[in-house]
């Protein structure tokens, strides 16, 4: 009886010896894992990119402080190379300066670096659709239709000069209203091109002081302004949740919300007209692409109503923002150095006697307009970052450094457009600098206005016409001279998404010709 009593004992003790040794194993084996995945991280992170160390969960924070990172950016370069990386919050970001390096990384491995990062700005404000903001199969399905959709409809080609003409004649009889006098042309140029760009999605175009249309354009030099802003919800994503809207982000929406309410009844207007046999614009090729898709019966299509809604965003926004925006800048550079204008229009009225119309046709007979508008493009630096990145996959790069997946890549254009070791006194305005001795245009590969590949800008053929076109009818028909107090515009902008000019007044003077010059002139714009 008592070896039954002793077994008893036994038993019941047993679980309860078991529960004593099971907890310290437990951690113990916790730990063991613990430690090895912190040595592993630790390992790991000896391979980032070289930079400044920051504050444990913060991050760097100087990068916040910043009122130009162009500057900033230049000196950790200066200090830890080409490629150097921070922490923000608990994100890793890493900076690519100098062409060599953004060539390496986005051009000979740019498949590893076509997504754009789960943030704030491109999963709220841009939710993940259309071109610029997706990735994945969004983005490489909706970038090959556009591209194909653009140049079926005659973008960048001599066939498309005549759109971009009516919308000149309206944009000079805005100029001629002036009477010379000093005038502001930021919202008449950014209109003029948003027009350009509607009858590309559209087929129509809006009078200048449309009030919806004016809202519009509005509210996306706002955004652009206020995007600055927000930026920081990119890293601390609970700063959203705050009471009040101390970083602009909720007043961002409600302007998104706004433009996309509009869009959707311009869109429902378009899609009760459709007809596939009159396909005269990009809603009409989208909506010819989903029947097509319908008919083949392909269920993974990611053509739908709200990836329309969004692309056509995109070539508003996009192709208006950047396009304007040089063009801006270009006329400050304009009423800075004489010369240049002097020497351009001499070029125009050479090889267009009498004020015939000018043409993209007579790009190679214009070698310095071309060399200027390339100028321009690099000294305006008008997307200094170009638009942010993600590593899709971990990427090892050259000397061996490891970029993990998921990390924010930041192309530094404006290291490649300002490199004193590829171009001589970057900090001046020398169109020379692309003609070469037979006076013959020469354009490097390390000017990358439009970026390179696979993210490069799909509407690159249109800016291109746009900009030549603009140009050589302002000047043919117009001096541009600096305000009636000569007061010239600020070479310093400001740094939102784009680089922008403050506002400025310039002139146009209509130039004095013979009546036979002026008709053909006016019939020009």
């Amino acid at each position: 009886m008592s070896s039954n009593v002793s077994q008893a004992t036994n038993d019941a003790a047993t679980p309860f010896i078991t529960d004593i040794h099971a907890g310290p194993i437990l951690v113990g084996v916790v730990v063991f894992l613990g430690t090895l995945y912190l040595l592993k991280l630790f390992r790991a992170e000896r391979r980032y990119p070289p930079g400044p160390r920051g504050w444990p969960l913060l991050g760097y924070l100087p990068i916040l402080r910043s009122s130009d990172k162009r500057r900033l950016f230049a000196e950790l370069r200066a200090e830890y190379g080409d490629v150097f990386s921070f922490k923000l919050g608990c994100r890793l970001v890493v900076v690519v300066n100098g062409f060599d390096s953004v060539k390496q990384l986005f051009l000979q491995q740019g498949g590893s670096f076509v997504d754009r990062p789960q943030v704030f700005t491109f999963t709220h404000l841009g939710q993940g659709k259309g071109v610029v903001n997706s990735s994945g199969a969004v983005w490489k399905e909706h970038r090959k239709f556009t591209l194909n959709a653009l140049r079926n409809l005659g973008i960048g080609k001599a066939s498309f000069e005549d759109k971009v003409q009516e919308e000149l004649r309206a944009f000079c009889q805005v100029l001629d209203d002036t009477n010379g006098a000093d005038f502001d042309p930021g919202h008449a140029l950014q209109t003029a091109i948003a027009n350009i760009i509607c009858s590309i999605a559209f087929g129509k175009r809006f009078q200048y002081d449309d009030p919806i249309f004016v809202r519009f354009l509005e509210i996306f030099e706002e955004n652009m302004g206020l995007a600055g802003g927000t930026a920081l919800l990119n890293f601390f994503p609970f700063l959203h949740s705050l009471p009040g809207d101390l970083f602009k982000s909720r007043k961002m929406l409600r302007n998104v919300d706004f433009v996309q309410g509009y869009l959707r009844q311009w869109l429902d207007n378009h899609q009760k007209r459709f007809s596939r046999d009159n396909v005269s614009d990009f809603i009409d090729a989208y909506l010819d692409e989903i029947v097509k898709r319908q008919e083949k019966k392909k269920p993974r299509t990611t053509f739908c109503y709200d990836q329309l809604l969004k692309t056509v965003g995109d070539l508003l926004v996009g192709g208006t923002e950047t396009t304007g925006t040089t063009l801006r800048w270009f006329l400050i550079f304009l009423v800075h150095w004489p010369h240049v204008q002097r020497r351009m229009r001499q070029e125009i009225d050479s090889v267009y006697p009498g004020g015939a119309k000018p043409s993209v046709q007579d790009r190679r007979r214009l070698p310095y307009v071309e060399a200027a508008i390339l100028e321009c493009q690099r000294f305006a630096d008008i997307a200094p970052f170009s638009v942010t990145h993600a590593a899709s996959e971990e990427v090892e790069v050259e000397g061996g450094l490891l970029i993990p997946k998921g990390t924010i890549v930041i192309p530094n254009v404006h290291s490649v457009h300002y490199d004193p070791g590829l171009w001589r006194d970057p900090e001046h305005f020398r169109p020379e600098r692309f003609l070469d001795d037979k006076g013959e245009v020469v354009r490097p590969e390390f000017l990358i206005p439009f970026f390179l590949g696979k993210r490069s800008c799909p509407g690159e053929g249109l800016a291109r016409m746009e900009l030549f076109q603009f140009l050589t009818t302002l000047l043919q028909r117009y001096e541009i001279l600096p305000s009636v107090q000569g007061t010239l515009p600020s070479l310093q902008g400001h740094i939102g998404i784009t680089y922008t000019p403050s506002p400025y007044t310039v002139r146009f003077v209509k130039r004095q010709a013979d009546d036979t010059s002026t008709t053909r002139a006016d019939n020009a714009c």
